[in-house]
């Protein structure tokens, strides 16, 4: 079956060490076997239920990891620290539910907001190459329209007062500049992903914090030891 789907050009991706081993033994055919791979892996075991919703046999512990370094990185980026055993699917959901809203507001617009930060060097003299995204998204949507109002502060996601200052009263310099709702409807999506974002991370560290506790009393131990370790 496997020589029957694969196709000259393409490169098997092997689920473990062993299938690697045994189809290249047995077939011949090269195997690809990596970091990459068991991300992926990863991601089709968590996902298989939606992906195949007929089959009826569950996968065992061993078999479906319960952490992939992706979900590592985004739990660690938020100060999140849980051991793997304690993962659970909506632990795992909750995460990607933060990965999702990380990627609007880190990623998803960064080219175009980094292209209107030029404009606002150009026009204002105002250097926003270390801005995150929320923080040029803000700027932009200001130049755009400066008779509305925005929550400023010292935050690095906020305009500060003098900033704001200096953008409004350049604010009709940038006629013409760039297409305005294009920028209100990123500042719009932005706002939201980061309020989504809070909720599903105060959403997640109460998960974790279940998790934990239901690992102690497993255990036969308290909760208390778990708190401060962990700064949930």
């Amino acid at each position: 079956m496997i020589k029957k789907w694969l196709n000259p050009g393409q490169t098997l991706a092997a689920g473990n060490a062993d299938y690697k081993t045994i189809i290249e033994a047995k077939l011949g055919i090269y195997c690809l076997f990596n970091d990459t791979v068991k991300e992926v892996m990863w991601g089709l075991k968590n996902l298989m239920m939606s992906i195949v919703p007929d089959e009826k046999l569950d996968l065992t512990d061993e078999d479906r990891p319960r952490m992939c370094q992706g979900m590592k990185m985004v739990l660690d980026r938020h100060n999140i620290y849980v051991k793997a055993e304690m993962i659970n699917r909506p632990i795992i959901e909750m995460t990607c539910a933060v990965y999702e809203c990380d990627f609007c507001v880190r990623r998803k617009h960064s080219e175009i907001l980094r292209q209107g930060g030029q404009s606002l060097l150009k026009v204002s003299k105002i250097n926003c190459e270390q801005w995150n995204c929320m923080k040029l998204a803000t700027a932009l949507k200001l130049v755009c329209y400066p008779e509305e109002g925005i929550e400023l502060g010292n935050s690095p996601e906020m305009l500060s007062v003098d900033e704001a200052r200096k953008l409004r009263g350049d604010a009709h310099q940038y006629e013409g500049e760039f297409k305005k709702y294009t920028f209100l409807t990123i500042y719009k999506e932005v706002v939201w992903a980061c309020h989504l974002r809070t909720k599903a991370l105060r959403c997640l560290r109460t998960l974790v914090k279940e998790a934990m506790r239901l690992s102690a009393e497993t255990r036969g131990g308290g909760t208390k030891q778990f708190g401060w370790r962990y700064g949930i």
